[in-house]
């Protein structure tokens, strides 16, 4: 990198390079707009999956009994599942479901994908897709929901 000389001295910025981890910024803010503006650090806590249902009970055989998650909230128009595990947050936004698949409303890992499995033929559901090994490092099988929803099961390997 090389500097010019007048911008990067100009508005305070230092870059250098550091043999190890990578690079060190540094942006000083005196004499700007900014300067005396809080800085909030904000995280996302969780996110929540809502499928609409105009029977949202209609839910419990396949998230409960299939999935085992537990019945933590129920207002009637809203039932909420839940489970015990500590989960990373994650959104994925995909033009396809990998392997040539539709992109699922839903993808759930679970500890035993045989298990999972197990419980899904002796519910007499349709399998759409699966099991598989994909080169991505998951085994994973695609199913519909009570509400339509494909979700798509799946184990890290």
């Amino acid at each position: 990198m090389q500097c010019n000389k007048d911008w990067e001295h100009t508005f305070g910025i230092t870059i250098e390079a550091l043999d190890n981890p990578g690079w060190h910024i540094r942006i000083d803010l005196i004499e700007t707009e900014l300067e005396h503006r809080p800085f909030a650090l904000m995280k996302v806590k969780r996110i929540i999956a809502n499928i609409a249902a105009p029977d949202p009970a209609s839910a419990d055989s396949f998230y409960r009994n299939i999935l085992g998650l537990e019945l933590s909230m129920d207002h009637g128009w809203i039932r909420t599942y839940v489970g015990s595990t500590e989960m990373n947050v994650q959104v994925s936004v995909a033009s396809e479901g990998g392997s040539g698949t539709a992109v699922p409303d839903l993808s759930i890992e679970v500890d035993d994908l045989d298990e999972a499995l197990r419980r899904v033929h002796a519910a007499n559901l349709p399998v759409l897709y699966g099991p598989a090994s994909e080169p991505w490092g998951v085994r994973r099988f695609h199913v519909r929901d009570p509400l339509g929803r494909m979700v798509n099961i799946l184990q890290h390997v």
